[in-house]
């Protein structure tokens, strides 16, 4: 089991922040990687709107805290299969949830382990969304487990046919099925072999 811990080397939450009401991004330290017309576009979006109550940000990943207490949990491979998927990405592919307090901290509620991951491959900016309002202690958790909670389940079959069309291994490592999944897969005969 992966335990997260906040990076000992965590750098002020506003580093390479992108606009907030409470965080201006002309003034906060922008990360070199970062281009303006980017930072401007992200500007954009968030003054648009259009995220109904929810912010876009990019930031170094070491700038955001991770949770104290997170009930999800990866077993090493996981973590290790979601690092190396991040590091041959180069980026994240998929965004995690932030709340940004009144101290103006980066709360990570979603995707713990996708920020550590990020800052373990060295990444230098990650998207993320955030809300800037002020949100109880009670709906910060319940944000945080309905994000682990309310998750799909497999149909076998169609995951069946699915593993059967990858051809490549190294794709097939990508995908981070277990084996014990992967013997599933193998018990149900794919779509093709039944025509």
């Amino acid at each position: 089991m992966t335990k997260i811990k906040p990076p000992e080397d965590r750098t002020s939450a506003i580093e390479s922040v992108v606009h907030s009401p409470h965080v201006d991004a002309k003034s906060s330290t922008t990360s070199a990687s970062v281009p303006d017309n980017i930072l401007h576009a992200i500007e954009a979006i968030n003054a648009s709107g259009v995220l109904k109550g929810l912010k876009l940000g990019i930031a170094n990943p070491k700038s955001l805290k991770l949770l104290d207490k997170n009930a999800r949990y990866m077993e090493n491979y996981q973590y290790r299969q979601l690092l190396d998927n991040i590091k041959k990405d180069g980026h994240l592919a998929s965004t995690p949830f932030c709340h940004l307090t009144e101290a103006r901290e980066f709360i990570v509620l979603s995707g713990n382990h996708r920020v550590k991951a990020a800052i373990d491959a060295g990444l230098e900016s990650i998207i993320f969304l955030y809300r800037d309002d002020k949100i109880s202690h009670s709906d910060k958790i319940a944000i945080q487990l309905s994000h682990n909670a309310l998750v799909g389940r497999d149909d076998k079959q169609i995951l069946s046919s699915l593993w059967a069309e990858i051809e490549d291994l190294e794709a097939k490592i990508y995908a981070g099925l277990d084996s014990d999944l992967i013997g599933a897969c193998r018990q149900i005969p794919s779509q093709a072999a039944q025509k």
